[in-house]
């Protein structure tokens, strides 16, 4: 498998539910939860997609592992999670058990820090 073929399997399921979701406006009794947002949770919403992308481009950097656990430890706090062991806890153990699992399992690499690879060129 190529390092794609997860992130596409992901999108194609995201789509395909985004459709389901689409098609069944209509049948609702209730409204959608977007269509009656407060500019709180608008803001929230904003919030959490900045640090999706600051996500998405520090993985490059610093690896799938170290960026997420900072993503990990982040995300909860700000959606009101307080419970601090499960926090640490989580985020310190489940990327570097996904990561083992893709490479020795699956053989598939997530990204490296290559700000690490970067320190070897000043010695």
């Amino acid at each position: 498998m190529t390092p794609t073929f997860f992130p596409r399997v992901a999108l194609a399921m995201t789509a395909a539910f985004a459709i389901l979701v689409a098609l069944t406006v209509f049948t609702r009794s209730d409204p959608l939860p977007l269509l009656v947002m407060t500019r709180t949770n608008w803001l929230r919403i904003g919030t959490l997609l900045v640090i999706n992308a600051a996500y998405l481009a520090t993985m490059r950097l610093f690896g799938f592992v170290l960026s997420s656990m900072v993503l990990m430890l982040v995300l909860p706090l700000l959606v009101g999670y307080r419970n601090m062991f499960a926090v640490i806890a989580t985020a310190l153990a489940l990327p570097p058990v996904v990561s083992l699992i893709f490479w020795y399992g699956l053989k598939v690499a997530l990204p490296g820090a290559q700000a690490f690879e970067l320190l070897t060129w000043f010695q």
